[in-house]
């Protein structure tokens, strides 16, 4: 478990507060990074995880 998920499980479970997982599969992003590079790739997940926050 990467170390930001588990201090936000920590810091909600010490505050008695919910805490929430999100995931979803971006259709044909494989292309996208296997054309684009991986560069490309993770700036098209940062734009994706910004519009669904």
């Amino acid at each position: 478990m990467p170390a930001s998920l588990e201090s936000a499980i920590y810091e909600a479970r010490q505050a008695s507060q919910p805490a929430s997982i999100a995931m979803f599969d971006i259709d044909r992003f494989k292309t996208v990074n296997d054309t684009k590079g991986h560069v490309f790739g993770d700036q098209v997940l940062k734009v994706c995880t910004c519009n669904c926050i």
